[in-house]
C-alpha cells in the first residue's frame, strides 16, 4: 500500500514538477502565474524548466517526470505530455516526500 495525498484543483498547484530522482514535488507561485498569462507551450515549458532548481535530494525537477513508487522505484505514469500538464492543478504528494516551494520553505507529507 502506497499513502499519499492528491491535491485537487481546489488546491491547485499547477504547474508543478517532480524530481526526477525521488517523488518530492516542486510548485513556484511565479510559475502559475506565467502560465496564466499563456498558453501552455513547448516555449514557455522549456523557459520554466531552465530556471528549475535542484531537490534536496540531489536529483533535479524536470518536466515530464512522475512520483516513484516507494518500495519498487518504478515511475507511476502520467497519461499527459509535459507540456499539457503545465496547467494541471492536480498533483500527488506521496508520504515521506517534500513539497518544496520557493516562498514557503518545505512542507513534508
Amino acid at each position: 500500500m502506497v499513502r499519499y495525498y492528491y491535491f485537487s484543483g481546489m488546491g491547485d498547484v499547477s504547474p508543478h514538477f517532480y524530481c526526477d530522482s525521488c517523488s518530492n514535488v516542486f510548485f513556484r507561485q511565479s510559475d502559475r502565474d506565467r502560465i496564466r498569462e499563456r498558453q501552455p507551450s513547448a516555449e514557455l515549458l522549456e523557459a520554466i524548466a531552465q530556471t528549475l532548481p535542484g531537490c534536496p535530494c540531489g536529483g533535479r525537477f524536470v518536466p515530464g517526470a512522475n512520483p516513484k513508487c516507494p518500495h519498487c522505484h518504478r515511475e507511476i505514469p502520467h497519461r499527459a505530455d509535459p507540456v499539457s500538464r503545465l496547467d494541471d492543478p492536480y498533483a500527488i504528494l506521496l508520504e515521506g516526500a517534500l513539497m518544496v516551494t520557493d516562498d514557503e520553505g518545505n512542507t513534508g507529507a
